[in-house]
């Protein structure tokens, strides 16, 4: 009976380790996605910012010089 009960409590102390690990690795993923949904979020304000601005600074007046104007922001 004693090695039965001995069993059971190493059998109950795996158990709670790989709970506890399993729970580590999902707070562990919530933080990554949380990292990753802030990362988009801000990518998009981010592209949000620069249209505005470009729409701010084109001219439909004068194509050729929204056309530099895109031309330079874009690098080329």
């Amino acid at each position: 009976m004693n090695e039965l009960m001995r069993e059971l409590t190493l059998l109950s102390g795996e158990i709670t380790k790989q709970l506890a690990q399993q729970q580590l690795q999902i707070e562990q993923q919530q933080q990554q996605i949380e990292q990753t949904k802030l990362a988009i979020a801000t990518i998009a304000y981010s592209g949000a910012v620069d249209r505005a601005l470009l729409a701010r600074h084109i001219d439909a007046a004068d194509p050729e010089k929204s056309e530099q104007l895109v031309r330079r922001l874009l690098g080329i």
